[in-house]
């Protein structure tokens, strides 16, 4: 289905990168964290920086619940984060995710009229997320579980000072206990990212007009050829070791 006129064709690359895991400190609170978008409750828990893309992650820990923080000032990879949607792996199985959808492939004319008008507000940084928004990945089940369904998780996103911040309040799983969520192993969990990001690239291909002149037909402009735009969607994967502090 075509977004714009002609000249944007997408082509999906799937390219598995980041697969060395990174290790992060949790810090235990005994509060918890307030999942609202506001930084304020992470201040003294110091954050990992991620480089390519530039994002900082952080981890907190209580009981029962993990908490994690996505913060960037990179508004083109947070853009992209929210049209093209993205992952959080609670297991390294990729068996149990938290799945914001894509929002830029629609199904059908109704969804792409949807999707012309919120393009723009997509794009804007102060467009929250919530959990309403994200869905439980959970193999084998086809279906999806919305997260508002599931209310011992949680989502909330805050725009302050030209940076965006994601937070997430995941259940720690107990031994023998069954449920969704993450589980330690010998006091590490592990959590992956995965999310989509584009670029546009420009390719020559065979056109032009067709004209009569004294020397009989010929094309005119660049030989015959003209730039299309082609866009680049590639697969990245990032993983996180994270070392629970008691």
């Amino acid at each position: 289905m075509k977004y714009i006129s002609g000249l944007i064709i997408v082509f999906f690359m799937v390219i598995l990168s980041g697969c060395s895991t990174n290790r992060i400190f949790s810090h235990a609170v005994k509060q918890g964290i307030v999942i609202d978008g506001n930084y304020d409750d992470w201040q003294g828990v110091k954050p990992f920086l991620v480089k390519d893309p530039p994002f900082l992650v952080a981890s907190a820990n209580a009981s029962d619940y993990l908490f994690l923080v996505l913060r960037s000032n990179d508004a083109t990879f947070m853009r992209q984060l929210r049209m093209f949607g993205f992952t959080l792996w609670l297991n390294k199985d990729k068996s149990t995710g938290l799945e914001l959808p894509t929002r830029f492939r629609a199904q059908n004319k109704r969804e792409e009229a949807a999707y012309r008008t919120n393009r723009q507000k997509m794009r804007g940084p102060g467009i929250p997320l919530h959990s309403g928004d994200f869905f439980l990945r959970a193999y084998p089940f086809k279906e999806q579980t919305p997260l508002s369904a599931l209310p011992r998780f949680a989502i909330a996103s805050g725009y302050q000072n030209g940076i965006n911040t994601i937070e997430f309040k995941i259940p720690i799983l107990k031994k023998g206990v069954s449920g969704y969520g993450v589980r330690i192993h010998n006091g590490k969990i592990f959590i992956g990212l995965q999310w989509k990001m584009t670029s546009v690239n420009k390719m020559r291909r065979m056109g032009g007009t067709v004209r009569r002149g004294r020397g009989g037909m010929g094309r005119e402009g660049n030989d015959g050829y003209r730039p299309r735009k082609q866009r680049m969607i590639r697969e990245e994967n990032l993983w996180f070791t994270i070392l629970l502090d008691n």
